[in-house]
């Protein structure tokens, strides 16, 4: 018997998926709010980041990257998965067991997302610790090179724990408990926050020993704040979410948890743009 079997035992109903239609009534309208306001700012932001303007430097090939992995996410985690739960959809059901391979590629898209923001916080950061290893690494085609170790890596975490999703909840969780998963969420939080402790150090160095007189200076560590930003405003959310996670129980913010991650989610990449 395979998983999909298991998870619906031979009916058209998602066993995992609780009886609760008008909460993800609820839940998938303010998804697809949300993910409506979202998706225009980041089409647009993909648009500009296309032009020959930015197409040469590296760390902009990397933000192309990042936004396109928030496009794809919005899309699944906003307008698909509201939905799919205003219309209590599952792959249970009678010709649609290719959502379950949907779901798969849901998950992978969140994977890429965290590693390619983790890239690009390591790019922003090493930009002001050597600038001979940032060359090395990033400079030219370079960059676009990163896209395999990324693509890599999310594969990788789909085949170590595949996941469903719950209309009435509103949330992709784990058929079976993964390690990477959770793993993956920790490391983003750290890697992130680590490289942009070390990024402001070394910008609070050099404001201390000169002024940034050159525009290419001034510009970069706009930029580089700009980035510190939003990845502060990733890792609250991400700790908040991770918090809620693992309250009691009985609280009533444990049961809403997941929602209350993705809502606050949504919402950073509404107001990040």
């Amino acid at each position: 018997m395979n998983e999909n079997q298991l998870l619906c035992n031979g009916s058209h109903y998602l066993l995992l998926n609780p009886p609760n239609p008008r909460h993800g009534l609820t839940v998938g309208s303010l998804y697809i709010i949300l993910s409506l306001m979202g998706i225009p700012l980041t089409l647009l932001l993909l648009v500009i980041l296309s032009t020959h303007k930015y197409k040469k430097i590296a760390c902009f090939k990397l933000i192309y990257i990042t936004t396109f992995a928030d496009f794809v996410n919005l899309t699944n985690a906003g307008l698909i998965s509201g939905l799919m739960s205003i219309t209590q959809v599952t792959f249970c059901d009678n010709h649609l067991e290719w959502l379950y391979v949907y779901e798969q590629i849901y998950l992978g898209g969140w994977y890429f997302y965290c590693i390619s923001f983790e890239v690009l916080s390591f790019n922003r950061m090493l930009s002001f610790v050597s600038e001979r290893w940032s060359t090395l690494l990033f400079r030219g085609k370079r960059a676009w090179l990163w896209l395999i170790p990324m693509a890599t890596y999310s594969t990788i975490g789909v085949f170590c724990g595949f996941a469903v999703y719950l209309p009435n909840e509103g949330i992709l969780i784990d058929s079976e408990s993964s390690i990477f998963h959770f793993a993956n969420n920790l490391l983003k939080l750290g890697v992130v926050a680590c490289c942009n402790v070390i990024m402001l150090y070394r910008i609070n160095l050099l404001l201390k020993a000169t002024t940034p007189n050159d525009k290419f200076t001034r510009a970069r560590i706009k930029l580089s704040l700009q980035t510190f930003g939003i990845a502060l405003l990733g890792d609250v959310t991400g700790c908040t979410y991770l918090t809620a996670l693992h309250l009691p129980k009985n609280w009533i913010i444990s049961r809403y948890s997941s929602v209350l991650g993705q809502v606050l989610w949504l919402l950073l990449h509404c107001m990040a743009r």
